[in-house]
């Protein structure tokens, strides 16, 4: 009888030590799923970011486009620790369309942007290229 008793607290024991490992398993897979789609939002965020500032250096361009029909580009623009930076304008001269390339970074997310600009300096096409 009493060896009876011993193997039934046994495996009540190993139960409740498998079942809490399992639960363990379970819980660090959720929290681990729920912290990396933390990142995922942030990475969204800056790219959003990256994207928006393109865009402020496209329009830069047109401005000094505007200003100078001989604009080449190579202008950068900072903002704290982002930038974004002209690429080219092209092609020179009084050939049009003009394409605009422009690059943009946030705290290391990339986005570099073609925008196609006709004679009245607005904007065409626009796309998002690879880096």
């Amino acid at each position: 009888m009493n060896n009876r008793n011993k193997n039934k607290g046994f495996i009540a024991l190993t139960s409740v030590i498998m079942i809490s490992a399992l639960l363990m398993v379970i819980l660090v897979r959720r929290s681990d799923s729920s912290f990396l789609t933390r990142f995922n939002i942030l990475n969204s965020e800056l790219k959003e970011m990256s994207g928006g500032l393109a865009q402020a250096c496209i329009e830069t361009a047109r401005l000094e486009l505007a200003r100078d029909l001989d604009y080449g580009g190579g202008s950068r623009v900072v903002l704290g620790d982002s930038e974004c930076e002209v690429l080219t304008v092209g092609p020179s001269g009084g050939t049009w369309p003009k394409i605009i390339v422009a690059r943009a970074e946030v705290q290391n997310i990339y986005t570099k942007l073609s925008a196609k600009i006709d004679r009245g300096f607005n904007i065409i096409t626009q796309q998002e290229l690879t880096n």
